[in-house]
């Protein structure tokens, strides 16, 4: 509402606007990282289907995935209220089961631990599709280096989780999963598609390549030192 009316005002001039909105477009994205959330979103964020929807788990979701544009006609949602772990799958097994919009969510495995249960929801449908990043591990504590032993010994919860695959199948969901960059875009096409049963993709990814890759990123594209 806000932008909208400053669009139509009498105003001649926005430079505070176009000033940001300058720089924002000189940042440069594409630029070659390890295999990790940051490059799925790479290849992910102009070939989710138009008029989707996505649910973004907290926090490095979020963050990763909001460094690249998405087509205007995608709701993008994101439980950020108390940056919480908890409730984000339900909240988007929620939206799926009242829309015919395929229903997306970028999840970590450990938020996912959190609300695993939330995939026995009897009423779930096709339309869902759950994009586990498995990088051991709340990697939100690991961004900055430091001894990832220690980390996920007392704050990460690293090694508490092995993988996704014998739940999905219990709920009747299709399972799909990757390893490496080469096998996440030969079988996106199916996780991106229309199907008989709702979808999750599990993706293996060190926690140690999340970080190189989003630190790379950041580093190739700041102004100042």
């Amino acid at each position: 509402e806000f932008f909208s009316n400053i669009k139509n005002s009498k105003c001649e001039s926005h430079s505070y606007y176009q000033e940001w909105d300058l720089a924002i477009k000189e940042k440069n994205t594409d630029i070659d990282v390890p295999f990790s959330s940051l490059s799925i979103a790479q290849y992910m964020h102009n070939r989710i289907p138009k008029s989707s929807i996505i649910q973004f788990s907290i926090l490095h979701s979020l963050r990763v995935w909001n460094l690249f544009e998405l087509d205007h006609s995608i709701e993008c949602y994101s439980n950020v209220g108390a940056f919480g772990i908890d409730g984000g799958m339900s909240t988007l097994i929620g939206q799926s089961v009242v829309s015919n919009k395929l229903s997306f969510i970028i999840i970590g495995d450990l938020a996912f631990y959190y609300d695993m249960n939330s995939l026995g929801i009897r009423d779930i449908r096709n339309n869902l599709r759950v994009l586990l990043i498995n990088n051991n591990g709340g990697v939100e504590f690991k961004l900055h280096g430091g001894n990832n032993e220690e980390i996920n010994k007392y704050i990460a919860a690293g090694n508490h989780f092995k993988n996704a695959e014998g739940w999905a199948n219990t709920c009747g969901f299709t399972y799909l999963s990757a390893n490496s960059m080469n096998e996440f875009i030969e079988k996106s096409s199916v996780f991106l598609s229309e199907s008989e049963s709702p979808i999750l993709f599990e993706v293996v990814i060190k926690d140690k390549d999340e970080s190189e890759a989003y630190n790379k990123l950041i580093e190739s594209n700041k102004s100042f030192s």
